[in-house]
């Protein structure tokens, strides 16, 4: 998985690598016609999903990796040059294969959500402000989610989660309360072998 962002200001675009084999990340900055010699992160066990977003509101990105043979998280704070500190692993469950942050409870702090797909289940990590997190919040899913994406299904100004499970061919949707935690899950179906990878949200 690579994403991509502008990490030190100086107007181009750099790229993050998430190495699943390497059990790593690799950021290479910028030069405007390429890029330089990369830098290495090290992540927890087998990273696959990624988010790039300013976890501390301290204007600088940090870059959070989800470890599916860990069972964790890792977080690096940016220092806003392209550089990041030493990973922070915070436990979730088994299979971490992807990652969301956003404010779950409504408190101004972005929190994060992971997919965990041999635990069939998600982990909600509520957010201190500072880059650190409370311990993990697990709700069990029916399939084994494999992504996750939220937004706001049913237009009630709280987000909610969608998650796509491959081998289980559906989308498993939970509701937000608002408060940290989801509803009951509720299951749309995919043609039988179309087996759902990811998913996006948008007003199509």
């Amino acid at each position: 998985m690579f994403i991509d962002a502008d990490l030190n200001k100086d107007g181009k675009l750099d790229l993050v690598v998430v190495n699943q084999a390497s059990n790593n990340a690799t950021v290479h900055l910028g030069t405007g016609s390429g890029f330089g010699n990369p830098t290495t992160l090290t992540t927890g066990m087998g990273p696959e999903g990624a988010q790039l977003v300013d976890i501390n509101a301290d204007g600088m990105l940090d870059l959070i990796t989800a470890n599916n043979m860990a069972g964790n998280v890792s977080v690096f704070l940016g220092t806003g040059n392209g550089t990041f500190s030493t990973a922070q692993n915070v436990t979730t469950a088994n299979g971490t294969q992807d990652v969301v942050a956003f404010d779950v409870n409504g408190d101004g702090k972005l929190d994060l959500v992971t997919a965990n797909s041999t635990a069939s289940s998600y982990s909600v990590l509520i957010g201190n402000g500072n880059g650190t997190f409370a311990a993990a919040a697990n709700g069990t899913l029916s399939k084994a989610p494999a992504a996750l994406v939220y937004g706001d299904w049913n237009a009630d100004g709280k987000m909610d989660l969608a998650f796509a499970a491959p081998v289980g061919n559906a989308i498993s949707i939970v509701l937000g309360t608002g408060t940290g935690a989801f509803g009951t899950e509720s299951l749309i179906s995919v043609p039988a072998g179309s087996n759902p990878a990811h998913l996006a949200a948008a007003d199509v």
